[in-house]
């Protein structure tokens, strides 16, 4: 099957079946035959064609590339709101001299002090 397609859960079954019978028959042709060179040939010549119906497809590819692609968006939002975010937060931090690895260093000392 090319690849990107998605089919929906009644079609998996069919599919499934007709596969495992091509493949069940093409394991027995390979090993009733006893010549290691027809038989290299024999695999390597072999392809399994499967039709599918249009009803059965639950995605195509390209409706796989919009999902990958509006995904994709939003994880830049996030990461540019997390890089708004940590900037923000060194700017306020900038005015009292700070870094910020160093307050929360001391704000982890701080915490571990209160535990012991």
């Amino acid at each position: 099957m090319p690849l990107g397609y998605q089919l929906h859960d009644s079609a998996r079954e069919r599919v499934g079946d007709s596969v495992a019978r091509s493949v069940r028959r093409f394991r027995e042709k390979v090993q009733s035959n006893t010549n290691g060179k027809k038989r290299k040939r024999l695999k390597a010549e072999t392809w399994i064609k499967l039709g599918i119906k249009p009803e059965e497809i639950k995605h195509t590819p390209n409706d796989v590339l919009a999902l990958l692609n509006r995904a994709n968006g939003n994880l830049h939002d996030t990461a540019d709101k997390s890089a708004e975010l940590y900037a923000e937060m060194r700017e306020r931090l900038a005015h009292s001299g700070k870094d910020f690895t160093e307050v929360g260093k001391r704000q982890q000392n701080r915490h571990l002090t209160q535990i012991q």
